[in-house]
């Protein structure tokens, strides 16, 4: 069983340099960046008066969708990678 997550584990470090060039193709920290600006946009006073009021909040969403995604694809290769260490040092036991 010892070889089995050893192998998983080689596997995911692989998928975690794969997200980590993922991140850098979707520009997931300039995106973050964008939501933020655009989230303070939309608690300006007069932003639901605004004709691009439509535009704005679906850019936002469309970044915020990707970030979200991103992250928790990210958290989850994480904990997979944390549960197999844990595993193999169960194991070892």
């Amino acid at each position: 069983m010892i070889v089995q997550l050893e192998e998983a584990k080689q596997q995911l470090g692989v998928l975690k340099n794969d997200a980590a060039e993922l991140k850098e193709a979707l520009n997931v920290g300039e995106l973050s960046a964008k939501v933020k600006e655009l989230e303070e946009a939309t608690c300006a006073e007069d932003f639901w008066g605004r004709d691009d009021t439509q535009s704005v909040m679906a850019e936002l969403n469309n970044a915020r969708n990707i970030v979200n995604t991103y992250n928790d694809l990210a958290e989850g290769i994480d904990a997979l990678y944390e549960m197999i260490e844990m595993a193999i040092e169960m194991d070892d036991e």
